[in-house]
């Protein structure tokens, strides 16, 4: 499935400035990124939009609105 992952915060820790509502599209098995190659799924494509490793300044999926886009 297709899903959006938004921050939801802006954070400045660990030498990383993240702003609120920065996005990315991720293909994922789940909805819930639970797993790692989810995660890194995530992080990789973080680097690629803005060059930044957003798990050094948000290391929780709390920090994030994760929304399913297509199935």
């Amino acid at each position: 499935m297709l899903c959006r992952v938004t921050t939801n915060r802006s954070v400045r820790a660990n030498g990383v400035q993240i702003e609120k509502g920065m996005s990315v599209e991720v293909i994922s098995q789940t909805n819930n990124f639970n797993n790692s190659k989810d995660k890194e799924a995530m992080k990789q494509a973080f680097i690629r939009k803005y060059g930044i490793d957003v798990t050094k300044a948000l290391p929780s999926l709390t920090f994030f609105q994760i929304d399913v886009i297509s199935r």
